[in-house]
């Protein structure tokens, strides 16, 4: 009798673990992302986390608990119309080494968490190693870690349901041929979608994306195809180590990214795309010019890869995880954008012998910009930031930038040699440069290093070392020497008292380019005639001279053709030729703006 009754206990246990409450519950299936839709009330059966791990438990589960279906293509099993609330139990539904045919639809799935019992635990629905499931018009609420996970699970569907969780609402690894459509995927913590390694040929069709930490995060995959999808202050992101996991994906402009049509383009030579977009992945294409872009509340506002001599310019990013990424991409000019409130700005450390010019960089939460080897970082203003420039890799030039009000100012990483930093002004940054490598931090003497704005406080007894705007102490930073600081910032005064006196700026050109340089003169002085010479590159021909009497003004234009010059740096030379002995001049440089002032007699802005 003792025994009958031990038998009765553990099976009244085994039953209340695997059959539902019979308590029926009401949730009402709109969501605030929902809008001008009445969707009726939904009645569930309350059910424990449902855990299977081959076709025999399925089958059992199915038989006992009275599932509809017989687990063929044309009568699945079916799970529906449960409410299960997987707080402290790990997933809501586990369904693991199954090939028979099954349904998942009609269910409130929410809570998932507790103590996980592999990396992947506290999903709404976890397939392992499944295949031939559906899983639709269920909600999938406020797990822990996922809505819907595909662990090397293949040609299932995903069809018509609300998904909105802590951490990613689908994600798929190992996992292919998985067809995914008309779902509501939004409020998730990461990504929307979160496609990952060797999980290939899935097709995305007429979903929405919305207000997701991203959206559509595609990693080391190939040939996934997106048909219709809606991105709301979402995008995509891709991400892989070889040619074709970049371009084998099907991406067309169905696809609309916060209102406009994405462009994913790939092998591309010759053209510019100036309309109106969401969003641009441009790969394996050349000789591309992108322009007056509005891009924003992206994952990356554009992405390059394999590409060469692409350029963008006057381009807008706000709002966005990454501003700008080129992936193994070089000889590319990126001039005169503004990218400001993104967590990162211009991304460049995976290519080379790019000229980064003109930019607005501020505002950014972690790193504005960041190059590997071989590029030129000239003119830009970077203020505002986390950090301002960020060398990887060698043989950079970065000069004549203003880096100001940043956490770190310039910061070399020990991978990062042969670097040549100067004509650059550091202005109240917390830490003005940090140098892990072996680099040089001016570019000799007369020509100087880098204005610092806290050079007077920590060298108070420095002097000038014979009028050349250079101060005789050089600024120790951290790892680093600049032995020639300059002692002005743009547009603060340098004195040159001679009758005749050359100023040299250097300048940044293109091969076969021609230089244009607009500028004013006026003579406001009382003396007499006064004498301004341009000079580029030493050259006799590439020269202008002004005469200006007491005054007098002059608006003009100086050209100077790069035919047949070797692309590279060169210098302006500005020669004042003054018949007033003591007449000092103020000048001050900052590419591409020059500014000369010669007091009492003109002033000179080159603009």
């Amino acid at each position: 009798m003792r025994k009958i009754l031990c038998l009765v206990i553990i099976l009244l246990f085994f039953l209340s673990s695997i059959l539902p409450v019979v308590n029926s519950i009401y949730v009402e299936k709109s969501t605030d992302t929902l809008e001008n839709e009445d969707l009726p009330l939904q009645v569930y059966k309350y059910h424990i986390p449902i855990r299977i791990n081959s076709n025999q438990e399925l089958k059992f589960h199915a038989s006992f608990e009275g599932w509809p279906g017989t687990g063929t293509e044309h009568n699945p099993y079916v799970i529906e119309d449960f409410e299960i609330n997987s707080e402290g139990h790990n997933d809501a539904i586990f369904i693991g080494n199954v090939t028979d045919y099954f349904m998942i639809r009609n269910c409130y799935l929410h809570n998932a968490s507790g103590l996980r019992d592999n990396y992947h635990g506290n999903n709404g629905i976890y397939l392992y190693k499944t295949k031939n499931g559906i899983i639709e018009d269920n909600i999938i609420l406020n797990n822990q870690r996922n809505g819907i996970l595909l662990y090397m699970s293949n040609s299932n569907t995903i069809n018509r349901n609300q998904i909105s969780n802590w951490n990613y609402g689908l994600y798929f690894d190992r996992s292919s041929d998985n067809i995914i459509s008309n779902n509501n995927i939004y409020d998730n913590g990461g990504d929307g979608s979160y496609i990952y390694y060797d999980s290939n040929r899935n097709t995305f069709i007429g979903n929405t994306f919305s207000n997701n930490g991203r959206g559509i995060r595609i990693e080391l995959t190939a040939s996934n195809v997106f048909i219709n999808n809606t991105l709301i202050k979402n995008g995509f992101y891709i991400w892989a180590n070889t040619k074709f996991g970049w371009s084998s994906h099907s991406i067309d402009t169905t696809n609309m990214v916060n209102g406009k049509s994405i462009y994913y383009l790939k092998d591309k030579n010759n053209g510019s795309i100036s309309s109106a977009t969401g969003q641009i992945i441009l790969v394996n294409s050349k000789n591309i010019v992108i322009e007056n872009q509005n891009i924003s509340d992206q994952i990356a506002g554009i992405e390059i890869a394999y590409c060469s001599n692409i350029t963008l310019r006057n381009n807008n990013f706000s709002k966005n995880e990454h501003g700008l990424i080129f992936t193994e991409s070089n000889l590319n000019n990126i001039l005169n954008n503004t990218c400001f409130n993104n967590k990162w700005g211009f991304d460049l450390s995976g290519s080379s012998n790019n000229i980064l010019s003109g930019n607005n960089v501020f505002n950014t939460k972690y790193e504005s910009i960041k190059v590997s080897n071989n590029n030129i970082v000239s003119g830009n203003n970077i203020s505002n930031n986390f950090k301002g420039v960020i060398l990887q890799g060698d043989n950079n030039f970065i000069i004549n930038n203003t880096i100001s009000n940043n956490m770190w100012g310039i910061h070399c990483y020990n991978s990062a040699n042969d670097n040549i930093i100067y004509h650059n002004y550091l202005l109240e940054n917390e830490k003005q440069g940090y140098d892990e490598g072996d680099n040089q931090w001016d570019n000799g003497f007369p020509c100087g290093g880098n204005y610092w704005s806290d050079y007077r406080e920590k060298y108070p007894d420095a002097k000038e070392i014979n009028d050349t705007g250079i101060w005789d102490i050089p600024y120790e930073g951290n790892g680093f020497i600049d032995r020639y600081p300059l002692m002005r910032e743009p547009f603060f005064e340098v004195e040159i008292t001679s009758p005749k006196h050359s100023i040299l700026f250097p300048i940044m050109v293109n091969k076969d380019d021609e230089v244009s340089i607009g500028y004013t003169i006026e003579n406001t002085g009382e003396a007499g005639e006064e004498d301004v010479i341009f000079i580029f590159n030493n050259s006799e021909k590439d020269r202008d001279t002004i005469i200006l009497y007491p005054n007098e003004s002059y608006h003009g234009e100086f050209h100077w053709n790069t035919e047949g010059v070797t692309e590279g740096f060169y210098k302006i030379e500005i020669i004042s030729d003054n018949d007033v002995d003591t007449a000092p001049v103020i000048v001050s440089s900052k590419n591409p703006v020059f500014k000369i002032i010669l007091l009492l007699k003109y002033w000179l802005s080159l603009l």
